[in-house]
């Protein structure tokens, strides 16, 4: 498994979707955890790895799952309400971005669609809990941490 080209694959899916692109105007799309307070130019998407999983079948090659969240950010001043429609505006985004028949699906069999990231793995998804927070951190500011889940054979 090559790790940095897929990361780079999921910076590149979404920076094609969501940067500078109405509704979503995101700033930032970048690898590695950052804080919110330090994240100065918003909104703003982090992808942080998480943790590896390899599966071992003798006779098969290895399969890995890499979780990672997505820290999506957004500043807002006018309202909380306007954070919080920003902030789901954003992850509506992310969603479609990500989702089994986003840009990068393709067909696989009876099950539907499936996102390879360009063909470098078996699969690439949300997939887990997430957190939202809608703005009452300093009262300017929306987070959410969406989970991906990426499965590498």
């Amino acid at each position: 498994m090559r790790r940095d080209p897929i990361y780079a694959a999921l910076t590149s899916e979404l920076q094609n979707a969501l940067v500078n692109v109405d509704p979503y105007d995101v700033q930032v799309v970048s690898r590695g955890f950052v804080m919110w307070e330090a994240a100065d130019q918003q909104p703003a998407i982090y992808i942080s790895p998480e943790t590896e999983e390899a599966k071992y079948q003798r006779g098969l090659p290895t399969k890995w799952v890499i979780k990672c969240s997505l820290w999506v950010y957004v500043r807002w001043v006018d309202s909380i309400e306007q954070g919080v429609t920003a902030l789901a505006q954003l992850m509506d985004g992310i969603d479609a971005t990500l989702s089994p028949v986003g840009v990068n699906a393709g067909p696989l069999g009876d099950n539907g669609y499936v996102n390879t990231l360009g063909g470098l793995v078996t699969y690439c998804a949300l997939s887990g809990a997430g957190e939202v927070n809608g703005g009452f951190l300093n009262q300017n500011q929306a987070i959410a941490r969406m989970p991906v889940e990426i499965m590498v054979a």
